[in-house]
């Protein structure tokens, strides 16, 4: 079983919270037919986020690997297929640091689509049942509390280690819920309605064009 870890107020680098895809990436063109769900986080350098992370990766890692714990974590450092963790900045494909993670740590989680996605909750407690209200796509854009690149959120993810062939610590995404706005990255953008006008009755789409 692993580790429940609570982050708090971490930027999204990148979010898939509502459909699954297949990996597809060098060498593998048509998808690896595991499709998941994913969320990656910006966590700042010996914040409090930071050593949580840290504390839970080493538990694990000592629980399952036992006294080989350090010398296999030393081994596939820096590895995120291996290693959910990334200590240093995060590079895009051609070698620069990507969008925000200059001067941050990287953590990757995902989740398979047969455990459904990820809970995305509300900010305020149903005063009935006294829990967060889990949203629907359509709520949370509705709320302007979808998750998108960029943004910040509160996150909980599950830490666990695997000693098999595909041997590591990995992390699992369990629960978003929208904190803030922030400057989305790539094709992400937050929803707004800037820009657009009233329609008049009677208007059809060629006076839009």
């Amino acid at each position: 079983m692993g580790i429940r870890v609570m982050l708090q107020d971490v930027r999204l680098a990148g979010v898939r919270a509502w459909e699954a895809k297949e990996y597809r990436g060098a060498g593998v063109e048509k998808g690896n037919g595991k499709p998941k769900y994913n969320a990656g986080f910006y966590i700042v350098p010996n914040s409090e986020n930071d050593k949580r992370l840290r504390a839970a990766i080493k538990a694990q890692a000592a629980e399952v690997f036992k006294d080989k714990a350090d010398k296999i974590i030393a081994a596939i450092m820096g590895d995120t297929r291996k290693l959910c963790y990334l200590t240093k900045t995060r590079l895009n494909k051609d070698g620069d640091p990507a969008q925000g993670a200059e001067g941050m740590y990287y953590l990757t989680s995902a989740r398979h689509e047969k455990k459904g996605p990820p809970a995305v909750i509300g900010q305020r407690k149903d005063p009935k049942t006294g829990k967060f209200p889990v949203l629907s796509q359509k709520e949370a854009i509705a709320a302007k509390l979808n998750p998108y690149a960029g943004c910040y959120v509160n996150a909980a993810v599950e830490i666990w280690a695997y000693d098999s062939d595909n041997r590591g610590v990995f992390a699992t995404t369990e629960t978003l819920q929208f904190l803030r706005d922030g400057d989305a990255f790539g094709f992400d953008s937050t929803p707004s309605d800037d820009g657009f006008e009233e329609i008049d009755a009677g208007s059809d789409a060629d006076d839009m064009l």
